[in-house]
């Protein structure tokens, strides 16, 4: 699955749960793929982009944390 990635500086609190898990991770090699706070699930606030699936034909992402579908980036 193709995935849209956009060049963008981290938010703080994105650093922050990289770090925690890097800490609380039993296995050293585990990476963590997040997306920016704008472009994750507005409901649950999901942002592992593990869990976020994005549909190509559509342009709308839904979350499999919460089944919400979305447009990304779409201000509520």
């Amino acid at each position: 699955m193709a995935r849209k990635m956009v060049a963008m500086r981290l938010p703080r609190r994105t650093i922050d749960r990289l770090k925690w898990l890097a800490r609380s991770s039993s296995q050293s090699d585990v990476v963590a793929e997040l997306v920016d706070e704008r472009f994750g699930c507005p409901v649950c606030g999901n942002v592992a982009m593990d869990t976020l699936v994005w549909n190509e034909e559509t342009d709308l992402v839904t979350c499999e944390l919460c089944d919400h579908t979305y447009e990304p980036g779409a201000e509520a």
